[in-house]
């Protein structure tokens, strides 16, 4: 029980390091994801994580590759390829529950 507490902690205080690293960038905030006229969109996209959506933007809306996305966070090829496949599944996700409902 106190090693299973102990990891929890861990993860927890990873994630932090992990937002706090990837908060510098100048992501869409909450305000600029609203004013999307689709706002099926914008709810898709606060579903994502801080990293997933920070390689979101970084690709679609930057237009940045794989490298430069991974120079840009400072985390390997292999991190940015697993975060934008998660975030895609995400959103493929989304969207298709979105479909089923209406």
């Amino acid at each position: 029980m106190y090693f299973e507490g102990l990891s929890w902690l861990r993860a927890g205080q990873r994630r932090r390091t992990r937002e706090t690293r990837w908060s510098f960038l100048e992501l869409p905030h909450e305000e600029a994801i609203d004013s999307f006229a689709d706002s099926d969109l914008a709810d898709t996209l606060n579903v994502l994580s801080v990293q997933q959506r920070a390689v979101i933007y970084l690709t679609y809306w930057r237009d940045q590759s794989i490298a430069e996305v991974s120079k840009t966070l400072d985390v390997s090829d292999g991190t940015t390829r697993k975060q934008l496949a998660r975030a895609r599944a995400k959103i493929r996700k989304a969207v298709s529950e979105k479909a089923m409902f209406t």
